[in-house]
């Protein structure tokens, strides 16, 4: 599988969320990095998305009130 080179531009707020799981993604061996949180991130998103959780375009569970 190929893989591609994309960026994105974040504000400070979600940056320093990105940052807080750094530690939580990181390893004895190994200290991930933000693109390493941010693939983690992009994945559960996606895995959420196709279960028909709560997501884009409307779809997904409703409040409750």
């Amino acid at each position: 599988m190929a893989t591609k080179h994309v960026a994105v531009r974040l504000d400070e707020p979600t940056l320093a969320q990105v940052d807080a799981l750094i530690p939580v993604l990181s390893t004895p061996w190994h200290k991930a990095k933000r693109s390493d949180v941010l693939r983690a991130l992009i994945h559960a998103g996606l895995e959420l998305q196709a279960r028909g959780g709560a997501g884009f375009g409307g779809k997904g569970k409703k409040p409750r009130r």
